[in-house]
């Protein structure tokens, strides 16, 4: 089960069109003919006049114009106009579709039919474009359409055979599983470039891939007896004994490695396979002592890895077993993101809960500073351990480097308020908000400005937290901390008390059994001096806490709301009593001196 090495640089082809040369063919399919359209659509080119020429170029040339100043748009109209003209123009087509394909669209969708059928009619029109050609092969390619790619290379690399292309043309055909095409392709490059160890290894691949053993064999073995210095011939003879069946023979050539080089990490990681295969009990002591082996490169694990995550991912190993080898190997200090990438992307295959994945996470970012989507799940991770220094840190370095993300303009702000740095957590908030665009998700939107306008207020800049406040709720009607919050700013005030009410009747409405919303509720109502209906929430407050158990600290405030309600209520016992039990539970020196006056006092 060895990585395919092919499938994995065909992917990559679709975007590097640019960087490949022009080529030829010969021998293999020599004889093979592109269809073109019908001879009388080359007529039908020539009837132009020279004036529905002219109309035609002018409009031809001005798209290119407009494409080259960006203006995608006034491009495919204007080539719209010259295709009125010419419908088989094959510049105008090819334009026009790549214009269609440039665009962000599913591959299913109608306008990316039209582009590709496009692309083909101008290829049928001047199949000797080179341009036309090529991003016809490898649009093909990109839809992994490979015995198709590869019939225009082969007409390519018949008229000019370049080692690139030739290069190409045989992984486009091991991709298609046309491998004696392929072979013949790589044929020809050696003539071209002569035998390297490169073509060796290629060759053995492709009689591997198509089963013959007996040229497979062969091929590795030149190459153990070409380069007899380089031990990783010798392993590969043995995983390919091992892959066959022939157990022995394969023990056999990793100790003969060994023997030479003890310390060769490619014949330790192969003989982990051997014991796979054999069953032996101690495979995962063997798989931890490897994982955590700082003398084997992050690259050959990895391998290993990824062949045993094929395994476990169809039933055939122990995936939790495996996911702590991957912890394992992640323990080792790393020179890139690959190995953290790998490992999330296992555990996302494997049902592997995402809060296991700190470790992995923290290693992408180490590696990788730039990578945003690790630090967003660090700084989950941060904010979840409480670690405020860091989920700063984090923020901070997000913000220089990813200005457009605005969740670490908001939880940065949230941490430097929790660090006691308000004026700094305000600034923060403001430059968040300034990133917004339509883009940005409106829920983040109005948390960002909720928290502005919480810490507005309690620097006093009441007016400026109210205006933050409304935004916030533009953003997410629905925010329900939101609403709780600015009804009860708003009750504090002694303003806009039925704004308020509304507000807090819509959060107990959202969330009928929470205690701070009942309170906040209450509160509005004692404002309006609507004290009967204030007492009915705040008496299921009270049955909330008693019905959680024994009051909280935080729970005084709410006592003393309670008082205060049945005081005006003419409940003076009942009130004095709820008053006692605040500053039972107060820890707050302001409340505490209100409440002794209230309790000495006998009234509010």
């Amino acid at each position: 089960m060895k990585h395919n090495p092919i499938v994995s640089l065909l992917a990559l082809l679709s975007v590097l069109w640019a960087s490949l040369t022009f080529v030829g063919c010969r021998d293999y399919a020599r004889n093979f003919r592109p269809p073109v359209v019908e001879a009388g659509t080359f007529r039908a080119r020539a009837l132009l006049t020279v004036e529905q020429r002219r109309t035609f170029d002018k409009f031809y040339l001005e798209a290119l114009r407009q494409k080259l100043k960006g203006n995608e748009d006034a491009a495919f109209e204007l080539l719209n106009h010259a295709l009125t003209i010419n419908p088989n123009a094959s510049e105008a087509l090819y334009e026009q579709s790549q214009l269609l394909l440039q665009l962000d669209l599913p591959q299913d969708s109608d306008l990316v039919a039209k582009g590709d059928a496009m692309l083909l009619k101008a290829y049928q029109l001047e199949p000797e474009n080179p341009f036309i050609r090529k991003s016809l092969a490898l649009r093909w390619i990109a839809q992994k359409k490979y015995a198709r790619a590869a019939h225009i290379y082969e007409e390519i690399t018949a008229q000019n055979p370049q080692p690139a292309d030739l290069n190409l043309l045989v992984n486009l055909h091991a991709a298609a599983n046309n491998f004696p095409a392929a072979l013949a392709a790589l044929d020809r490059l050696t003539i071209l470039e002569g035998n390297s160890i490169e073509m060796g290894l290629q060759r053995f691949n492709l009689y591997d891939a198509m089963g013959d053993k007996t040229r497979a064999y062969q091929s590795i073995i030149q190459l153990c007896e070409e380069h007899p210095d380089d031990l990783s011939f010798r392993v590969m003879l043995g995983d390919l004994y091992l892959k066959n069946g022939y157990d022995e023979p394969a023990l056999a050539v990793y100790g003969d490695v060994l023997t030479t080089n003890p310390g060769n990490a490619q014949a330790r990681l192969a003989l982990l396979q051997y014991d796979y295969k054999m069953g032996v009990d101690t495979l995962h002591q063997h798989f931890s002592r490897l994982m955590c082996d700082t003398t084997i490169s992050t690259a050959d694990k990895i391998k290993t890895l990824q062949t045993f995550a094929n395994e476990a991912l169809q039933g055939r190993f122990d995936k939790k077993r495996l996911f702590q080898h991957f912890r394992e190997a992640l323990s080792t200090p790393q020179d890139s993101p690959d190995l953290g990438e790998l490992t999330i992307a296992y555990a996302q295959s494997a049902g592997v809960p995402n809060d296991s994945l700190e470790a992995a996470f923290r290693a992408v970012l180490e590696a990788d500073p730039e990578q945003e989507q690790a630090r967003l799940q660090v700084l989950r991770f941060a904010l979840l351990h409480r670690n405020i220094a860091e989920a700063a840190q984090l923020c901070r370095d997000g913000i220089a480097l990813h200005p457009h993300q605005v969740v670490f303009y908001y939880y940065g702000g949230i941490a430097l308020i929790s660090q006691e740095q308000p004026l700094e957590a305000i600034a923060w908030f403001r430059q968040g908000t300034q990133q917004l665009t339509p883009a940005n998700d409106a829920e983040i939107a109005s948390e960002l400005y909720a928290a502005l306008g919480d810490v507005l207020y309690q620097q006093g800049r009441h007016h400026e937290a109210f205006t933050a406040l409304d935004s916030a709720l533009v953003y997410n009607p629905e925010n329900v901390n939101c609403l709780n919050n600015f009804a009860y700013y708003l009750s504090l005030s002694r303003t806009q008390l039925t704004k308020a009410a509304a507000m807090s009747a819509k959060a107990i409405g959202i969330e009928p059994d929470n205690p701070t919303y009942l309170d906040t509720h209450a509160w509005v109502l004692y404002r309006q001096r609507r004290y009967p209906e204030a007492k009915r929430y705040i008496d299921k407050v009270l049955d909330k806490i008693e019905e959680a158990g024994a009051p909280a600290p935080e729970d005084a405030n709410l006592y003393d709301h309670a008082g205060d309600i049945y005081f005006r209520l003419r409940k003076r016992r009942e009130a004095i009593e709820l008053w006692r039990t605040a500053q039972d539970l107060a820890t707050d020196a302001k409340l505490l001196r209100t409440l002794r006056r209230k309790i000495k006092n006998k009234r509010i």
